[in-house]
Formats: C-alpha cells, structure tokens, sequence
C-alpha cells in the first residue's frame, strides 16, 4: 500500500491513535455516502460519534456488519467527529475514511486506511486545513476530480463560526497530501461575511465520470437554503434554494447519485430530493414538509 505517513502539516497533530475494536456504540451519527465507482470501498459506512461522546468511529461492511472500530482523536473530545470514505492510496484492498473535528475542535483532518479484509486500522496522520487557531470543527467528504489518478481528493468545509471557505486536497505521488491544483483549490462557497460553515459533499451528479465528479455545497447554521454544485473545472453546474427561502436552520447533502441529489433540513425535519439535466436546471422530484 503506498505509504501516506509523511503526510504535510504534521505539526497539526492532536494526541490520537488508532485503537483496539470497542463496544460502546452510543451517540453514534451515520454520515451517509454519495454513489461510488471504486469496489473497494463500494457500500462501506463511516459512522462518526455524535457530540457528547468519544470520537469513535466504527466502519460498516455493505451488509450492515461492523468491519472496523477505532478512536480518530484524544478520547476526552466530545464534540463528535464527522467522516468520509473513500479511496485515497489507491490500494484496492483499503478502505480509506477521511475523519474531521466535530464543532468545538480545532480543523484537524485525518486520514485512515482499513484494510477490507482483516479490519486492521492504519493511522496515517493528519492536517489542519485551516487556522489551528480556529476551534469550530471541519466537515470533510472525498470526491474524484481528476479520474486520470483514480484516486479520491479530500474536501474540507469550515464547521459553525467559521466562514464558508472550502479546500480540496490531494495525494503526492511521494505519500504527501498538498492543496489540490485546480480551480476549487480554495474558494469562499457564499458571502464572505456568513460564519455559519459550510457542509460540503462531492459525488457523480451529471453523469459524466469522464470529466470527474461534482462538489456540493449547502450553508450551515444561520444560513439559508442555498445548494451550489460545482463541476470539477470549478464551473457552478446548478445553484438553487432547496427550501423555502424564509428558512435559516442549515442544510446539508443527504446523498448523491447520477441526475440526483437529496438535501437534508438540519433542524425541522424536511428531506428534498432534485433531479438535473445536462444544463443544469432542475425538478423538485420528491417534497417532504419541515415539521
């Protein structure tokens, strides 16, 4: 497996470690995963804790049975921890979760392969992908915007307080991980002057592998309903208001596949699903009231 342990930023490491399997499952959140190509890590769950218990995060298997259970930070946290899989080494027989600081930690970004047959966790070290300074988490999701390396990049969104700034990372070919070299490097995904965060997520989205996947933006708390959808070229494929625009609770992407896209209410309960054309434009195909 290509080694990723002279990650950059080491100097951003908080004291974690991978861990022996535990059994304590409680105040556990499922971070649900857009449509994937890569086998190895087809159907694989990533369920990051909640706030108030230990960052535990405990990878499920396509069947529903536990692959793999570890500790991504120091286990006095309690703010939760958010996650992503994905393929980052380009090893078939990993499964790579990507984790985050949950809101109240600082932006450190984790990376941690699994392996698809034993559960054998490998802690790979980390990153702060903001300001170390800056104590309101990071939300994390993986997506392909170059298909010629086969290999997922690491998209990074500011948590609550912070601004809707955006980052995508990349592997070296020498196991560094290094801002990606494209137009979504680095952008402010809304007005400069929200500091609710922003939740981001990146999957296949206009049925074009060729051209790499999209990256979806939603604003977090504070915010209003506003979606961006981004293609690889940093070209907005389709922007819109998923729910009223009157509503200012967060949003974020429930779950990605060709042509659509479901977004979730963080507070008052409403799911919406939309479908896309090639341009773009779009169809509310499924309404679910707020409560």
């Amino acid at each position: 497996m290509r080694s990723l342990v002279t990650w950059l930023f080491r100097h951003g490491r908080l004291s974690a470690r991978a861990t022996a399997p535990r059994t304590n499952r409680a105040n556990l959140g499922l971070n649900r995963l857009e449509t994937r190509e890569t086998p190895a890590m087809m159907g694989y769950t990533a369920i990051g804790a909640a706030a108030g218990a230990s960052p535990v995060v405990t990878v499920e298997r396509p069947d529903g049975t536990q692959l793999a259970q570890f500790t991504a930070y120091d286990p006095a946290f309690l703010g939760g921890v958010n996650t992503a899989v994905g393929e980052i080494d380009g090893d078939p027989n990993t499964v790579d979760v990507v984790t985050g600081v949950g809101a109240g930690g600082g932006p450190h970004v984790k990376v941690f392969s699994v392996d698809s047959t034993t559960g054998a966790v490998v802690d790979h070290g980390g990153f702060m992908a903001y300001n170390s300074t800056f104590g309101g988490g990071v939300n994390v999701a993986v997506g392909m915007f170059d298909p010629a390396v086969n290999r997922d990049e690491i998209v990074t969104g500011a948590g609550p307080g912070g601004g809707p700034h955006v980052r995508v990372f990349a592997l070296n070919t020498d196991g560094t991980m290094a801002p990606f070299i494209s137009p979504l490097v680095s952008f402010m995904a809304y007005n400069v002057n929200f500091h609710g965060g922003v939740n981001v997520a990146a999957g296949e989205l206009d049925g074009n592998t060729a051209n790499g996947e999209e990256l979806v933006v939603a604003a977090g708390p504070g915010g209003g309903p506003h979606v961006r959808v981004f293609h690889a070229d940093g070209m907005q494929y389709a922007g819109f208001m998923a729910f009223p625009t009157t509503y200012s609770g967060g949003i974020r992407v429930g779950s990605i596949a060709p042509r659509q896209l479901t977004i979730d209410a963080l507070t008052g309960g409403g799911v919406n699903q939309f479908g896309f054309n090639d341009d773009g434009s779009f169809s509310q195909t499924v309404i679910t009231p707020m409560s």
